[in-house]
């Protein structure tokens, strides 16, 4: 789950800004304002671990229903000379020893367990190169919350080469790396440090054939000694210490990413001949029409779920699955109930009429992808939803707060919204759950896992502030600029 983003010279964001996310996040603000920005950040932090590709126009979650253009156009002002820079900061469950190193005598034996959660921060710029310059990722840093300094650094002094090394600084005064004196001595002896009695280490590591400084996740790191010396007996230890800290960590934060479901604002209707697809392709999301494969798909209760809420947020249709016999197939495929053998098709039960997605009402067309994106996605992932309420009436945006409030006990929802009926309800959910006074079967809900954010344009960029909710359901802070002050003006 992350915690936070932070984002500096992306796109509409000059000056650094913080994100603070919770189980359930919502993103307000006016038209233009850069809501949709924070989220396209995390797009690309994906590309940038995952594919070391800082020159992006198409993201694998995107697909071709985002294009950032490239490095030219998402830096702030198309200012060549800026830095880019996204930090995340996530959990890790999962051991940071991901290649299985033997750690015996290992100084720092209690870092997997000690390391809860933690922060990247990859930074790209623009670089000379022979034949033109282009964008790279420049910088890479690995730290933990509450402690501002990185743990790890690795850096590039020129423009990458490829096969040329490059530069890792260990932090061992860093307060996480805590250990004996004789056990650091022991660490340091032989090793490069940086400045006479500092505890920064500078070493350099092998990245491989890759044009980017962040190194291949999917390989064991390589530890470069660049002279004729023999290398010292703690290079084996730092090689570990490096891979725990950079690819452990990584490794996590990119599978977060790389199974997040991302929901564009405008869902396509199913055409007449919508038929299965063996997968739901991961671009086929931001369309949504990857949420008519998977419930074409199901074989574990999807349409079941995505009906009951379906009903529950009072839709007026049910999903149904025709299976139709290919004609092509034999007896025996048939016979054998082969999946082969069949074709699946999506329908609508409307009242006594059975209809095709695409002869009702568009609102149905933009609900289902909402539903089906939060049902469907792996436990613990991460989802990101823009403009839910779109052709929604406002009695089934009210619904949808309980369905965001089920939903995130199991997933991490960031949803880009302007919907204030759907914030009533989030609202009116924690007051009850405070006052313990709950309707039957209505969703418990507390302030902690909802954060409400405002996103506006300044004359520096973007800017985003976060409006406090205290346990009674009672915003503590004054809403910007007057949002959602149209209702008492037009009352009033």
């Amino acid at each position: 789950m992350l915690s936070s983003i932070e984002i500096e010279n992306f796109k509409c964001i000059s000056s650094r800004i913080r994100i603070d996310v919770a189980p359930l996040t919502l993103l307000f603000g006016a038209n233009n304002a850069g809501k949709s920005t924070i989220l396209q950040s995390l797009l690309y932090l994906l590309e940038l671990l995952q594919r070391g590709h800082a020159d992006v126009d198409c993201t694998e979650l995107g697909g071709e229903h985002l294009d950032l253009c490239g490095f030219a156009r998402i830096v702030y002002s198309h200012d060549l000379t800026r830095t880019l820079a996204i930090r995340v900061t996530f959990d890790t469950p999962l051991s940071l020893n991901c290649f299985g190193r033997d750690l015996a005598g290992f100084p720092f034996r209690n870092l997997d367990d000690e390391v809860e959660s933690a922060w990247i921060e990859a930074r790209v710029r623009w670089l000379d190169a022979p034949g033109g310059g282009a964008p790279f990722v420049s910088e890479l840093l690995i730290g933990i919350p509450g402690a501002p300094d990185p743990i790890v650094r690795l850096w590039i002094s020129q423009t990458p080469r490829e096969g040329d090394p490059l530069h890792a600084a260990i932090n061992l005064g860093h307060p996480l790396l805590t250990a004996d004196a004789e056990a650091k001595a022991a660490f340091f002896e032989g090793m490069p440090v940086a400045e006479e009695g500092s505890e920064l280490i500078d070493v350099a590591v092998s990245r491989g054939t890759r044009a980017s400084l962040v190194p291949s996740l999917d390989e064991p790191l390589r530890l470069v000694v660049l002279d004729d010396r023999e290398p010292p007996p703690a290079v084996s230890w730092a090689t570990s210490l490096i891979e725990m800290l950079v690819l452990g960590t990584a490794r996590q934060l990119v599978v977060a990413l790389r199974e997040a479901i991302h929901v564009g604002p405008l869902r396509a209707v199913p055409p007449r001949g919508f038929l299965s697809e063996r997968s739901a392709r991961v671009t086929r999301w931001a369309d949504g029409l990857a949420a008519w494969d998977a419930l074409l798909a199901d074989r574990n209760g999807l349409v079941r779920r995505t009906n009951t809420w379906l009903q529950r947020l009072g839709a007026g249709c049910k999903l149904v699955v025709q299976q139709l016999f290919d004609p092509r197939a034999s007896v025996e495929a048939l016979s054998a109930e082969h999946g082969e053998a069949t074709i699946r098709r999506l329908l609508l039960e409307v009242g006594p009429q059975t209809v095709l997605p695409c002869e009702v009402g568009a609102g149905i067309s933009q609900i289902v992808p909402i539903l089906v994106a939060a049902l469907h996605g792996s436990r613990r992932g991460l989802v990101l939803l823009e403009q839910p309420e779109l052709h929604v009436h406002p009695a089934l945006q009210v619904a949808l707060g309980d369905f965001f409030i089920e939903a995130s006990r199991e997933r991490q929802l960031i949803v880009e919204t302007h919907s204030e009926h759907l914030l009533l309800r989030l609202l009116r959910r924690i007051r009850e759950t405070t006052e313990n006074d709950l309707p039957d079967g209505a969703p418990a809900f507390t302030h902690d896992r909802l954060s409400v954010l405002y996103v506006e344009a300044g004359d520096d960029g973007m800017q985003v502030r976060k409006l406090r909710v205290d346990p009674t359901g009672e915003f503590m802070d004054r809403w910007p600029k007057g949002f959602f002050e149209e209702r008492a003006e037009e009352v009033f």
